[in-house]
């Protein structure tokens, strides 16, 4: 009997020792529901005690006890055995995952125990935000550096995974430790050097030795790496070597980079950012100081709920407003998220948020971490003045569009001119027109004064041109939109094609501020209501 429990208590510290992420292991008899654990907590084997064996009896005192509301329904759907048998049978295996109530995220993986025997499974329990876990299984990376006489580095030892890993090499790898610099990232070199500086100096053989870098791999691309070691000194206390291994890191590295970047650039416009794990959790990752104030309670919700899907519909019908909320809620579904960020690189989503009797406009913008990785980051920001801005550009462009239908219909020629640049757009030119032709002429003009320029030379009598260059200068446009927000002026040419030769001009003021003032310009002909000899002696008369 205590060679047995010796046994035992062996299997228990090797599973610990090769890998501290096992938090339980056990062996399931789905036919009498009772267990035998190879890893367990004394906790679980106080369960199973109150339950007289029952391993599913355990499991739900331990749902009750450790595993956090939102998930306890995971627990319940694996202590359906016809579900998970079904799924061993099958050939598969069953994986998921949960949150304890202090936050621990916890893998479960049920797999056959053996081929011969369909009621037997075995539960594998992982913690996996154990340092093992984030940084990916260890396996057999070993590295060796051999250093001289001088306690020099003079030589490099891969083991085989070591090689296949950095260079596809099947074999054991000896490379003079020089070479390694020439794989090395060159902004990391200095880091490296530095470390062994540390280890050259303590000549401590109880020191790790432990840094991050990246290293060209076997396809001349730089990953990640985490290195952990020791130094060995000889009896007189030189450094013999230093031995330890490699651990490939680039995922967890570039989704923590790629997260940093993109809340680096963008979290000052965002009241809350977040990051949204693979299995729905969420993490506020930066709170801005405009945060501080603005709905506090809906963030602390937010997190508390620690389910994205849960925490979106739970925000939504606490904070959205009614009549974006059905809107909001399919435009944040996790699905829908997971689509559009595959090939957008923000994909925003409007609504309006009420708090405390005030309604604003909020954006939530969705980005994805890397291809790599279904995490994805989600920002909240406030855009009042964006919404606001907006709004004004609409009303702004549907009075434009309604003057366009006005003038359209009247006008043989119209122009968008911005005034102090002289900018200026075609919208509308009526064939067989002086406009049309000058148009089709030449179309390269500087700006609109000089095509009012080249209007007046070709078809104003030489007489009238002064006046009709000075009324359409840059100068007197200026001045005269300044104070009226509609301009009407009358001018003779020569005859058209058509026979027109009295043209009523009409300047709609659209939008001014300091930098700009735009306008629309209408030219129409009058032959029929105004007569030659109610003309001037120059030909014109103001309005």
């Amino acid at each position: 009997m205590n060679q047995l429990l010796q046994e035992k208590r062996d299997a228990e510290n090797f599973l610990r020792l090769i890998a501290p992420k096992y938090a339980a292991v056990y062996i399931l008899d789905r036919s009498t529901d009772t267990f035998r654990d190879i890893l367990a907590p004394e906790a679980f084997r106080a369960f199973a005690k109150d339950t007289k064996g029952s391993y599913s009896d355990a499991m739900q005192l331990y749902r009750d006890h450790y595993v956090a509301c939102d998930y306890q329904e995971v627990i319940d759907r694996v202590l359906d055995y016809d579900y998970v048998y079904n799924i061993l049978s099958s050939g598969n295996q069953v994986n998921v995952t949960y949150r304890k109530k202090d936050g621990t995220l916890i893998r479960l993986k049920i797999d056959r125990y053996s081929d011969n025997d369909e009621n037997t499974s075995i539960w594998v329990y992982t913690n996996e935000d154990s340092e093992d876990a984030l940084y990916g299984e260890l396996g057999e990376a070993r590295y060796r550096i051999r250093f001289d006489d001088n306690e020099r580095p003079v030589e490099f030892i891969g083991s085989e995974s070591l090689s296949e890993m950095l260079y596809g090499f099947k074999d054991e790898t000896h490379i003079p430790f020089s070479m390694l610099w020439n794989h090395m990232h060159p902004q990391d070199i200095d880091v490296v050097k530095e470390e062994f500086k540390n280890i050259h100096d303590s000549k401590d053989s109880t020191v790790t030795y432990e840094v991050e870098y990246r290293l060209q791999n076997k396809d001349k691309q730089y990953r990640w790496y985490r290195a952990i070691g020791k130094p060995v000194l000889n009896e007189k206390g030189k450094i013999v070597s230093v031995c330890g291994f490699i651990i490939d890191i680039h995922k967890h590295k570039e989704k923590n980079l790629l997260q940093q970047r993109f809340i680096s650039g963008l979290s000052h416009e965002y009241v809350t950012v977040w990051v949204i794990n693979h299995d729905l959790t969420v993490e506020l990752y930066q709170q801005t100081k405009k945060g501080d104030h603005i709905a506090q309670d809906a963030i602390e919700k937010f997190a508390k709920t620690n389910n994205y899907q849960k925490s979106m519909e739970k925000y939504a019908s606490e904070y959205v407003c009614e009549e974006d909320r059905e809107d909001f809620l399919r435009n944040v579904n996790y699905r829908v998220v997971r689509e559009r960020i595959k090939t957008e690189k923000v994909y925003p989503v409007l609504f309006q948020r009420e708090f405390n009797g005030r309604t604003d406009y909020f954006q939530a913008c969705f980005a994805q971490i890397s291809d790599e990785t279904d995490d994805f980051v989600l920002g909240f920001k406030l855009v009042n003045d964006i919404v606001e801005h907006e709004k004004e550009r609409n009303d702004r462009l549907e009075e434009e569009k309604q003057i366009l239908e006005s003038l359209s219909s009247d006008f043989t020629a119209i122009y968008y001119l911005e005034v102090n640049s002289g900018e200026f757009e075609p919208v509308h030119i009526q064939d067989e027109t002086n406009a049309s032709e000058l148009i089709r002429s030449y179309s390269g003009y500087k700006d609109f004064y000089e095509y009012a320029y080249q209007y007046a030379m070709r078809y104003i009598p030489k007489e009238e041109q002064a006046e009709f260059l000075w009324w359409f200068s840059r100068d007197n446009l200026k001045s005269l939109l300044k104070t009226q927000a509609s301009l009407t002026q009358n001018y003779r040419t020569y005859p058209n094609a058509q026979n027109h030769q009295y043209f009523e001009t009409k300047v709609v003021k659209v939008s001014e501020d300091e930098e700009s003032c735009h306008a629309l310009l209408g030219f129409r002909y009058i032959d029929d209501i105004i007569k030659k000899d109610t003309f001037n002696k120059t030909g014109y008369r103001h309005h």
